[in-house]
Order: C-alpha cells, then sequence, then structure tokens
C-alpha cells in the first residue's frame, strides 16, 4: 500500500480537503503526511478507511492510479496468451526480460511467479522438462495463501501445464475450499470453473477417468445458480466422453448434445476440436 500514497494526496487536493480532514480517526496527522510522500507504508483497514472518506470507489482509483499498463497483470496475461496461441518464442523471452527489469524495481511476487510461468512454457516448446524447483515455488505459495482471490485462481490456471497431476489434483480442491469468501464474485467464480474445467482435462487426459468424474460433480456443484453456459455445456460434453470411456451408451448422448449447443451458438471451432478429440480416441458419433 505504500505505493498508492503519492496518489492519495491527489485525491485528497482534489477533494479540496486538509490533511487533518482526511485522517480525523483514522491515523494521526503527521502519519499521513509521511505516508502521502511515500515514506511509510499503511495497513489495508486503513487504507480503505481514507478512500472511503475520500468518496472514491478502488475501482475508480485503481483507473486514477499512476501504474503503467505493463506491468499490470491483466496486460501481462493477455501478451503472455497471445505469444502462447501463436508459438512466439521471441515474444515470450521478451516478456521474460520485462518480467525480471519490474521484480528488480518492486519485489512484486507476481512478476517472479510470471517468470517462472514463461520459464516452464519456454522449456515446454523447446522441448527441456520443467524445472521443478520452480514448480514447488508456485504450489508453495497456494498452498500458503489463506484465502484466494483472483490473482490465486489465475496463477494456478497458468501453472497447472507445469504442476503434476496430483499436485493440481489436490490444488483445485483448495481453490474451491479457499474461495468461499469471494464466492459471491462473478468473475472470480467463472474463472475458477474455467481452471477446474483444466483440470478435467488433464486428468482425462492421464486416463484418470475416476478422478474425472468425481470433479465434473464437483464443478457442476460449482456452477449452481450461474449463468456460465459455456462451462456448463463444457462439462456435459466431458460428463459424456466419461461415461464412454466406461462403455455407457449414455455419454454418446451427451456429448451428442453438447456438440449441438456449439453449433447452435455458432462455435463451430470448438464443436470441430472435441469432435476431433473424439476421433482420435475411438469415439465415432
Amino acid at each position: 500500500m505504500e505505493q498508492f500514497g503519492p496518489m492519495i494526496r491527489e485525491l485528497r487536493l482534489s477533494k479540496g480537503m486538509t490533511l487533518n480532514e482526511l485522517a480525523k480517526d483514522i491515523v494521526s496527522v503527521p502519519f499521513l503526511s509521511k505516508y502521502e510522500r511515500g515514506g511509510s507504508d499503511i495497513s489495508v483497514a486503513h487504507f480503505f478507511k481514507l478512500m472511503d472518506r475520500l468518496n472514491v470507489r478502488f475501482s475508480e482509483f485503481e483507473v486514477a492510479n499512476l501504474v503503467s499498463e505493463q506491468e499490470k497483470q491483466d496486460a501481462f496475461l493477455e501478451k503472455y496468451s497471445y505469444a502462447v496461441n501463436n508459438d512466439n518464442l521471441i515474444l515470450l523471452n521478451q516478456l521474460l526480460a520485462d518480467e525480471k527489469q519490474y521484480y528488480q524495481q518492486s519485489a512484486n511476487i507476481r512478476h517472479l511467479h510470471n517468470q517462472i510461468i514463461l520459464k516452464q512454457y519456454i522449456n515446454n516448446m523447446t522441448h527441456l522438462p520443467y524445472n521443478q524447483e520452480d514448480s514447488k515455488v508456485i504450489k508453495d505459495y497456494l498452498m500458503k495463501v489463506e484465502d484466494w482471490h483472483l490473482y490465486e485462481i489465475e496463477l494456478f490456471g497458468n501453472s497447472i501445464f507445469f504442476l503434476p497431476l496430483t499436485t493440481s489434483e489436490f490444488l483445485v480442491k483448495t481453490a474451491i475450499k479457499k474461495t468461499y469468501l469471494m464466492d459471491k464474485i462473478s468473475n472470480n467464480k467463472h474463472v475458477l470453473a474455467q481452471v477446474i474445467a483444466n483440470v478435467i482435462t488433464r486428468m482425462i487426459e492421464a486416463e484418470e477417468i475416476l478422478k474425472a468424474k468425481k470433479l465434473i460433480e464437483l464443478a457442476k456443484k460449482q456452477l449452481t445458480n450461474t449463468n456460465f453456459y459455456y462451462e456448463k455445456n463444457y462439462l456435459h460434453f466431458f460428463e459424456g466422453y466419461c461415461l464412454l470411456k466406461s462403455g455407457k451408451e449414455l455419454g454418446k448422448k451427451y456429448c451428442e448434445q453438447a456438440l449441438e449447443v456449439m453449433k447452435i451458438l455458432e462455435d463451430y471451432e470448438l464443436a470441430n476440436h472435441l469432435t476431433i478429440y473424439l476421433n482420435n480416441h475411438g469415439f465415432k458419433l
């Protein structure tokens, strides 16, 4: 919170408030003055009390905050996704160099995590083994966090490809349990649903059908009373696939239903991808 002090000062002055008016019954005037100069840190509770007195919502503050776009996590994820989808090794290495620089400047652990994700994906592209020590850094961080927020969900989701399946299986259950406080935040729940679906896909690829079935049931409970139709349909398809793997004809019906929904919604690319997936695994509809 220390880096936000100067912005608090700008907001205070723009509201025509004095140090005394803003600090009253929250912090001392000398402390607020020092904080505004970037000379001290402040507790989360006191920070939000100051924001409340300024009548500024945190979402507005984030927009106003003078943090450059390239340092924001959403900007990083967008560039990372583009590089991955286009097998762009040059961009991945550039992002890695940027994240190293940001980490040196700010010591924010997310830049260390971003470096690990990038290095592991570069290893994957260049047919090198994953760094197990780096994997442990991600695992240990996610294990020690008391409550998961959007950052932790996205970190886990972007780390699934290099984490051992047993670790992902444990962490996905941890994610469901530790995000309960944020359950009412729709976007968090939406991202978590996508992450769960990715773990299910990995389980199926590893022929862990029983585990996949159990996680599908858990995911369906998570999606109760939501309008996340894409995720629900995706789960319906893989529930059908698991039934097919178990020799049950009902699985064919489930897969056909899911593919039909994709076609109706004109998601022909995914429908084609999953049809090929079935063919490659010995199931023709």
